[in-house]
């Protein structure tokens, strides 16, 4: 995978055909020489997002440990709870808002996990879909964190100090805003 920095089309007159220009500070030389003897490959272009660092992700898995600890539940029940309660609504390309609807008294954890119930319709009830948390990106999982953190001191779990935890997502915020420059 590739992250471009500028893209540019054209057109060749003479054989009918759009050109797509991709500039990027990758080499590459050996996705060029694997598909160059194709007659025809799949290319996607999309929008790219920074990938949160591990720091993040140990970080809210370690508060999560800590909630879970205190309210005496799994850590994968934490999870979920935090995840429905801060996290990111989950939709598809065109901006629409994933879910279903389900007959009354179907598991939703068989089904999806970060699934929460929003309406009832009749004999079904209707849920929403939340983002799983590996897929969030660094402003999406700066949110989640914050409600985290903002959970533990409730309840009196130490947390590492405002300053930090805004350093922590001050760097993330950087990593984002320097990608195209």
């Amino acid at each position: 995978m590739f992250v471009a920095s500028k893209i540019n089309i054209g057109q060749d007159l003479s054989e009918g055909l759009y050109t797509v220009t991709f500039y990027t500070k990758q080499s590459p030389v050996r996705l060029y020489e694997k598909l160059q003897k194709e007659k025809d490959i799949d290319v996607e272009a999309k929008k790219h997002t920074e990938q949160r660092g591990l720091n993040a992700n140990a970080y809210f898995h370690a508060l999560i440990n800590k909630l879970g600890r205190y309210f005496n539940i799994s850590d994968e029940d934490m999870k979920i709870k935090m995840n429905l309660d801060y996290g990111t609504i989950a939709r598809f390309d065109d901006g629409r808002i994933k879910g279903c609807k389900v007959p009354k008294g179907t598991n939703m954890r068989e089904i999806y996990k970060y699934s929460k119930w929003y309406k009832e319709d009749g004999d079904y009830d209707c849920y929403i879909f939340y983002k799983e948390t590996h897929t969030l990106d660094t402003k999406e999982m700066s949110l989640l964190i914050n409600g985290v953190v903002q959970e533990c001191q409730d309840v009196g779990i130490e947390t590492k100090s405002r300053s930090e935890i805004n350093s922590l997502l001050e760097s993330w915020d950087k990593n984002d805003s320097n990608r195209f420059k």
